[in-house]
């Protein structure tokens, strides 16, 4: 959820101009309002940097991103991330074929997703 939320704010963009939301959340595994009982989302860094986790958080991030019209890559950059964003990022990110995968790979990379 912290991933989502961090792409909408650093985007401009609210929940509520996003409908498909809850099924994005629940295409992760974080299905809105209904964490795992008893103990909640898993607090164990395996359970979320593997593989599988990972190419599920990048499908997340694109599906968001398809919503993200307004947004401007280079603009979303450097307001969530101005000097933390590495040139290599940078790089990446500007050699991504349209605005949809630009903000996709800033949203994916580490810089972003580092707390």
């Amino acid at each position: 959820q912290e991933l989502v939320v961090a792409a909408l704010r650093a985007a401009g963009t609210t929940a509520a101009t996003m409908p498909n939301l809850p099924t994005i959340m629940g295409n992760i595994g974080q299905p809105t309002w209904m964490p795992p009982f008893p103990n909640g989302w898993s607090d164990y860094a395996a359970d979320w940097t593997g593989p599988e986790s990972m190419l599920l958080r990048a499908d997340c991030i694109s599906a968001l991103c398809q919503a993200m019209t307004a947004a401007t890559p280079a603009g979303v950059a450097s307001a969530a991330l101005g000097p933390l964003l590495s040139t290599n990022t940078a790089a990446v990110v500007g050699n991504a074929g349209s605005v949809h995968d630009q903000l996709t790979v800033l949203f994916c990379s580490p810089e972003f997703q580092r707390r």
